[in-house]
């Protein structure tokens, strides 16, 4: 194994699936406020991007090499 492998798992999930499942697995109540995009992007102006769209990493390099999860 040589270079750089990014550190995720195989399958994606979305912040509000992985938020989900971490509710039910803490036994936590599960109240997520729908925020308008524009007052993320006032926020958080060129970071907002990736708040609202997320970004797609792929495990593709290290499930080559034979690495099982």
């Amino acid at each position: 194994m040589d270079g750089i492998y990014n550190a995720v798992a195989p399958e994606f999930l979305t912040n509000k699936q992985m938020t989900v499942i971490m509710a039910k697995y803490f036994r936590k109540p599960l109240l997520i406020p729908n925020i308008p995009a524009f007052i993320i992007r006032l926020a958080f102006g060129e970071f907002a991007d990736s708040l609202l769209f997320g970004n797609r990493i792929s495990a593709q390099k290290i499930l080559g090499t034979g690495f099982q999860f």
